[in-house]
């Protein structure tokens, strides 16, 4: 997918084959059950299947049990390329996710490489106000009343 903090990652290291050579792209969505995202199983007996079909038809045979709540699977995987600051995200709790229209979401992060000095922002510093928040937004210092991070792969 087309990123502005994106870069050409994805194309070097995983050898995918991206659309526009002069365009940046961050993200590779390789296991997903969406609406308008799926995945297809490859080979093997349910070669063509989509995830989607597996979650509904065949979930306790291939997954367990345990998830009968879920109308979709549970877990989206990416891979990411970002090459500058991601886009400022937020993830509403369930009961105002409904209400936006949107879904809730719980985010796990593996990093497999990192350039030096590379950062992540992980929500607000303790006591940021809604109005300190709208303030850095509107002065261009945001990166100040959120936590930064340094990964390391």
């Amino acid at each position: 997918m087309e990123r502005v903090w994106g870069g050409r990652e994805l194309e070097r290291v995983y050898g995918r084959t991206l659309p526009d050579p002069s365009s940046p792209f961050g993200e590779a969505w390789e296991i997903v059950d969406r609406e308008k995202e799926q995945s297809v199983v490859d080979e093997g007996t349910y070669q063509g299947t989509t995830l989607h079909d597996l979650w509904t038809k065949h979930r306790e045979e291939i997954f367990g049990a345990g998830f009968q709540n879920h109308p979709r699977f549970p877990i989206l995987i990416k891979v990411l390329d970002a090459r500058d600051d991601l886009s400022i995200q937020v993830h509403p709790p369930v009961h105002l996710a409904e209400t936006l229209g949107g879904e809730p979401k719980t985010e796990m992060w593996f990093i497999a490489d990192s350039d030096p000095g590379a950062k992540l922002y992980v929500g607000l510093k303790n006591g940021i106000s809604r109005d300190d928040f709208e303030k850095a937004i509107a002065n261009g210092t945001v990166a100040d009343v959120v936590h930064a991070v340094t990964p390391q792969p």
